[in-house]
Order: structure tokens, then sequence, then C-alpha cells
């Protein structure tokens, strides 16, 4: 994995939204450097991002023999799989991650998102707890709030260990400013403060927090789709809290 450059000025157009930008660098490396797996994995991305999905697989499956001993590639190879909704294949292909480099919090974290994202909480949960656990002793800050994040999120979701969520959004969003942080995954801990806020708040005070953090997201031009749906839920929650003190 290489970071020159022009892999900068790639990803720095994919966080403003300029994919065709971003896609027409990527091709480039590829072609200059068919070695090296970044370019590829930022292809793969922007098709993600670009709602092609079945582009983004394709792309991975011809690359799979140049990689097959790459643990980034399969965490990756996972993202697609996931795209297209193939729970089979996504699963095998993060447990290869991990087969190929056990002990990695990275590739069990990855592991807990996909369990997340095909509806088993509790597994999510379970994996992403043992990677923290793993985090802790390998002392990587960026993996760490990573995992916190992912976690918080979770608990947020599942209604479950508030306070613990609540500390580890707060400890996202005071460490989002850490050396080596991309503004997206800097705004998704912000956006994730605001959540965790949201789902366990009775208080209109404290949810007015929340809409205030997921509008300064969404003015701030972050590419983060899923904030609009938590202002959402957050305004009708609002009203939720609002007819009840009217009734109380």
């Amino acid at each position: 994995m290489t970071d020159t450059t022009q892999e900068r000025e790639a990803r720095e157009k994919v966080i403003r939204g300029d994919y065709t930008g971003a896609e027409k660098i990527y091709r480039t490396l590829r072609v200059e450097n068919s070695s090296d797996l970044t370019p590829i994995i930022g292809l793969a991305d922007v098709y993600l991002k670009q709602n092609n999905s079945q582009k983004a697989l394709v792309l991975m499956e011809l690359e799979e023999n140049r990689f097959s001993d790459d643990p980034f590639f399969y965490r990756h190879f996972c993202r697609a799989y996931r795209a297209v909704g193939d729970r089979n294949n996504a699963f095998k292909s993060i447990e290869k991650a991990v087969l190929l480099d056990p002990g990695n919090p990275e590739w069990i974290a990855s592991l807990g998102f996909t369990y997340w994202f095909f509806s088993d909480p509790e597994r999510a949960i379970n994996e992403t707890e043992k990677a923290l656990k793993l985090v802790l002793k390998k002392r990587d800050p960026l993996t760490l709030i990573m995992i916190k994040n992912n976690l918080a999120y979770y608990y947020a979701e599942a209604g479950k260990k508030e306070n613990r969520a609540r500390e580890y959004a707060t400890f996202c969003y005071q460490n989002r400013m850490q050396e080596g942080m991309d503004q997206l995954k800097r705004s998704l801990y912000v956006d994730t403060y605001g959540y965790v806020k949201m789902k366990f708040t009775k208080d209109i005070g404290e949810l007015d927090e929340a809409i205030a953090i997921f509008n300064k997201v969404i003015k701030d031009g972050a590419p983060i789709e899923f904030t609009i749906g938590h202002l959402e839920e957050a305004y009708q929650k609002r009203r939720q809290l609002e007819r009840k003190t009217r009734l109380s």
C-alpha cells in the first residue's frame, strides 16, 4: 500500500464528492503500478459511493488472484459483497482476512460490522468488544477511536449500555482531530456523538444539541448519507417529547 500525492488528491476528491475526478486518478494509478493495491481499493470505493456495487465486486474478483495473501484486500472484498447483499461471501472474505492476520483488531472489527450490517447486533457487539480488547494491547490510537465509535453506535442502536455508549462516543468526538485522521472519519465521529445523544435522551434540550450536531455535519458537506436519516429521526423524537410534555 502506498500514499502518493496523487492518491491523497484522489481521496480529497472523494471527500468533496468528485467521484469522477477520483475515478480518473485511480484508473491512471492502477495502470502505472499494477502491483499496488491502493488504487484498486480506491477505485472499488469510488464505485461503491456511486452506487455501482456490482462494478466494485467485478473489479475485486478480477484482482483476487494477485492479492490472495493480503488481508486488507479481503476486508474490502467483504465490503463489495456486503454492498450486493451476498452474506455468505461477505463473511467468507472477512474471515479470510482474520485467518491471514490473526489477532488484528481491524479485521475483527470489520467482522463485527458485517454482523451489524446483516442485522445481527448481538454478534456485532460481541466481535467488536473482542476487537477493543486487542487494540488496547496494541496501543493504536486511530484504530482504537474507530472501534470505540462502532461500539458506541451499536450500543445506542440496541438501546443498551448507555453509560458506556456515551463514554465511547464522547471519547471519539474529543479525539477526532488526531493526526492521520481524514475528514470523513472526523465527521463520522461527530455524527455518532449526536446519534448517541439522540437515542438515549429524554430531554428536549439534549435532543436539540443532537439536532445541531447533525445539521453541522450536513452543513460541512461531509458525504455521510445516514446523517440526514438521523436528523429526521431526531426531529420525530422531538415532536413526540413535545406532545408528552403538553399532555403531562
